[in-house]
């Protein structure tokens, strides 16, 4: 019996168990799992949810339901209120690190079973390291990323052992070595196929332009980057290499640019600032100093023991003269120094001797230049004036011309041996007078009667005339000795004066008496009264022309005639005028008192025809030569022509005319004077008395008779 209760009693509080344990079940399934038949499924108001997919927690584990039922199989992540987490056979394993796959392609790092979205870096993943970003693996991403402090390189997400190069990192290239970033390395690096850049300390700085070594040569780089187009010169500490294509080439020896505008001479790959000379460049030769182009140098340099001349830096081979080197001239022809020639060159105006191809200026001689002859001083061509140095000579050299020279306010006639001629002259009809310095100190002049009928005065002056004197008045040979004016006299005074050319005035005097003298010479005042005439005015005395010479005055003494003549000219001088006397030369020697005009100061006027120089023995200032001349203007077939030895104009006998000048085209006289001026320079340095002697041995040799004189004097007054 006892038995059956306690059987009784069993079945009772199994039942109750049972009833309790569904009430239990019934209540949890609204929100949990249930293990029905073996299996967990997740129950939801007691029904099993097969849309639910998601995690459940059971007795603080988590497990993974998938279509309602618990997936022991499922690894992965799942996500759980915007979170992932990781799930290991089905249940969430909170130890678990490392990459996990969420759904069918997205890769996560879950650190502790959660997924947290601030993870950046690599993880280590079935044998390799991955990049995640923001804790989700970027297939995408190539770069560099930090982990526990070194840089690694990712390669679509995969760190990439065996890359070696440069990657990009936030603007700038980075140099790794077997997928680590080597902080160490400084050289060339490749990016990508086919672009090298200068790393520095593991990075491109983009700031370096220069040389770099690599592999066993030298590279150009251009802000950091090797640029293959570059050929040309670049600075590496101080010296400057020739790069070609990038690669310094050690074989290159020429010209190169260095920047946009400077040239350098480089030898063997490398320019040493210690060459200047010739460089050829091109088809030209160029000229370097110190290795630099110099393009201002115009002038010699020397190549292989050969001179050139360079203009511009720039051999000219078309260049011909002179140039200046070192303060020597030195003779280029056709761009060379040319060491054999000697001869004239004309640089600029002036024309040089050139001595074995340079002026050594101690050369006093001759050359031709241009068919003509020139003569050098120092070696310069006196084509000016050369200046005496121990006088006040100048010497003028005039070009070997022969004929009429001017110099100045003096004309000279330079003759057929080149030298100026002296005293009296016969040139072209005409006759002259040059004085001892040989400048002309003559007048050409004639005079001129009614016989000349009307004058074309401008004609006259074309002829070279310079002065005239014209009949004022005539008296007659007969007993009634009438004093008639020359009815030409007023349009020839005034004719004359309008071309500018000096006139002086005669009477034809046939004066017997003293009074008829002071008629002829107030009749001769009257008639000038107004006009300016600076020559004198002349008493004529001669014989009258009559038949057997029967004139009325044809008779006279030879002291009445003198008595008669300064009658005359006291007349005139008392009137302020030069009184003067015309005559023949045999007229002064026996029909007048010649010593009486000249201590009164009268004016000679000498008529002497003659086809040589006059031997008058007495002074004279102007010198009637001829009755036969031609002159322009004048309707008779001859004229009377005249030579004057003083200026009556200026008052001036023109003795000084051309002082302290020595004019000539002779090179013999020139250099006389010149080799004269040297000895004295010799004497005052040796002070020896044959030097003297040499010095005026020398002098007295010179034709010019006044510069002779002036440096005999100087030199004497050296004692």
């Amino acid at each position: 019996m006892k038995k059956r209760i306690i059987a009784t009693l069993s079945a009772v509080l199994a039942v109750i168990l049972l009833l309790f344990t569904s009430a239990f079940a019934s209540s949890a399934a609204d929100d949990g799992l249930k293990n029905v038949d073996g299996k967990w499924i997740y129950v939801k108001d007691g029904v099993k949810d097969t849309s639910f997919t998601s995690l459940v927690k059971y007795y603080s584990t988590w497990y993974y339901v998938e279509n309602g039922e618990l997936n022991w199989s499922f690894t992965g992540l799942t996500d759980y209120y915007g979170t992932k987490y990781y799930v290991e056979n089905g249940v969430l394993n909170w130890d678990y690190t490392g990459l996990a796959l969420l759904g069918s392609d997205e890769w996560y790092y879950a650190e502790n079973g959660e997924v947290k979205n601030d993870y950046t870096g690599l993880t280590y993943f079935c044998g390799r390291w991955f990049y995640v970003e923001k804790s989700a693996l970027n297939w995408d991403y190539t770069g560099l990323t930090n982990y526990y402090g070194t840089w690694y390189y990712v390669e679509n997400s995969i760190l990439n052992w065996s890359f070696t190069g440069l990657t990009d990192y936030y603007g700038t290239k980075y140099y790794v070595e077997n997928g680590v970033l080597n902080w160490n390395y400084t050289g060339l690096a490749l990016l990508g196929s086919d672009e090298w850049y200068y790393a520095e300390n593991g990075a491109v700085k983009n700031d370096y332009t220069g040389l770099t070594y690599f592999c066993g040569r030298w590279f150009y780089v251009e802000k950091s980057a090797l640029n293959w187009d570059f050929t040309g010169l670049t600075d590496y500490y101080g010296t400057k290499y020739y790069v070609e294509n990038s690669i310094l080439n050690w074989d290159y020896t020429g010209l190169a640019l260095f920047g946009s505008d400077k040239w350098y001479y480089a030898e063997n790959g490398t320019v040493k600032n210690d060459y200047t000379g010739l460089v050829h460049f091109g088809d030209r030769w160029l000229y370097v100093e110190k290795s630099a182009f110099n393009r201002d140098y115009t002038g010699l340099t020397n190549y292989y023991g050969t001179w050139y001349y360079v203009e511009n830096s720039i051999l000219n081979w078309n260049y011909t003269g002179l140039t200046k080197y070192y303060d020597t001239w030195y003779y280029v022809e056709n761009g060379v120094l040319n060491w054999n020639f000697s001869g004239a060159v004309l640089y600029g105006k002036t024309l040089y001797y050139v001595n074995g191809g340079r002026i050594t200026w101690d050369y006093n001689g001759t050359a031709d230049y241009n068919g003509v002859k020139y003569i050098f001083v120092g070696s310069i061509a006196q084509t000016g004036i050369y200046k005496s140095k121990y006088t006040d000579y100048n010497l003028v050299y005039a070009d070997g011309k022969t004929g009429w020279y001017d110099y100045g306010d003096n004309t000279y006639y330079i003759g057929s041996d080149g030298r100026p001629l002296y005293g009296n002259q016969y040139i072209d009809g005409k006759r002259y007078f040059f004085n001892a310095n040989g400048a002309k100190a003559s007048l050409f002049g004639a005079d001129f009667s009614k016989h000349q009928g009307t004058i074309d005065w401008a004609s006259v002056k074309q002829s070279g005339v310079e002065f005239v004197i014209l009949r004022a008045a005539v008296r007659g040979y007969g007993s009634s000795g009438n004093l008639m004016t020359d009815s030409q006299i007023a349009a020839n005074i005034e004719g004359a004066l309008s071309q500018n050319i000096d006139v002086g005035i005669y009477v034809f005097s046939q004066a017997v008496t003293t009074e008829e003298a002071v008629e002829e010479a107030e009749r001769a005042l009257d008639i000038i009264k107004g006009y300016d005439i600076k020559l004198p005015v002349y008493f004529d005395s001669e014989y009258s022309g009559a038949p057997n010479r029967t004139g009325r005055a044809d008779g006279l003494t030879k002291a009445e005639r003198t008595s008669l003549a300064i009658a005359f000219c006291e007349t005139v001088r008392n009137a302020g005028y030069k009184p003067g006397v015309y005559a023949s030369k045999s007229f002064f020697y026996n029909n007048l008192g010649y010593a009486a005009f000249q201590s009164r100061g009268y004016e000679i006027w000498l008529a002497h025809h003659i086809s040589s120089v006059t031997d008058f023995k007495y002074p004279y200032n102007i010198w009637q030569y001829t009755s036969k001349g031609s002159i322009g203007g004048v309707q008779s077939e001859y004229a009377d022509l005249d030579i004057a030895y003083y200026d009556y104009a200026n008052d001036s006998d023109m003795s000084e005319r051309g002082k302290n000048v020595m004019v000539t085209a002779s090179s013999d006289d020139f250099l006389s004077f010149v080799n004269t001026e040297e000895k004295i320079t010799r004497y005052i340095k040796t002070g020896l008395a044959s030097d003297k002697e040499e010095a005026l041995r020398a002098a007295s040799l010179i034709t010019n008779q006044n510069a002779s004189k002036a440096l005999i004097d100087a030199i004497n007054k050296l004692n």
